[in-house]
């Protein structure tokens, strides 16, 4: 495969993405909760949340092998942490886990948190201002963790309501096993509130 082919599927990947996680995000609205409720039988509402909201995620599985292959699952979320774990299946490949992997955890771990914070809400997210002080290998199993002050978090979280946009900082750390010392991640994050999809008679669009 060509460079330009490489582009063009990480782009179409990511278009995908989006496209699969403004759907679960529309799962929780309540346009949707009122669509089911008045063209659903009730004894069929919870099957039908149920199977779309499994079949996007395994979706989304699909289009990111990089992180399913390489074992990401979110070990602990409350309303101001959240922790994760990288752990490769396959023991014989002694590559180190590459950076795009780690941050693309950062990524989906950042959307997990802002979602419970803006429940129903659709957003845009966008990391910047990265910096990465790294002095171990990656060559195992990581632990990945990230916290937010809870007052400041809520004090920044009602500014994104009333101004539908705003930038936090935060950092994340990552450990790897048999490691006491951690690596770190610098980040800014930029959440941007935008309209949920509209639906008709027939449903969802």
């Amino acid at each position: 495969m060509s460079s330009l082919e490489n582009i063009k599927t990480s782009t179409y990947s990511k278009q995908l993405t989006k496209l699969i996680e403004t759907q679960l995000q529309y799962l929780e609205s309540t346009d949707f909760q009122l669509w089911i409720q008045n063209k659903t039988p009730r004894s069929l509402q919870p099957l039908l949340k149920w199977t779309l909201n499994h079949t996007l995620n395994s979706a989304l599985d699909w289009i990111r092998p990089e992180l399913h292959r390489h074992g990401f699952q979110v070990t602990k979320i409350n309303l101001s942490t959240l922790e994760a774990e990288l752990n490769p299946a396959a023991k014989t490949d002694p590559k180190e886990i590459p950076l795009s992997v780690v941050m693309s955890s950062l990524e989906e771990s950042l959307k997990l948190f802002f979602n419970q914070h803006v429940p129903g809400q659709q957003f845009e997210l966008l990391i910047s201002s990265v910096q990465i002080e790294k002095k171990q290998k990656w060559d195992d199993s990581v632990k990945i963790k990230m916290a937010f002050d809870e007052k400041k978090l809520d004090h920044d979280l009602l500014l994104l309501q009333k101004y539908k946009f705003f930038e936090f900082e935060n950092q994340m750390t990552i450990k790897t096993a048999h490691k006491k010392s951690s690596d770190v991640i610098q980040f800014k994050v930029t959440l941007k509130l935008t309209p949920l999809l509209a639906f008709n008679k027939k449903g969802p669009q």
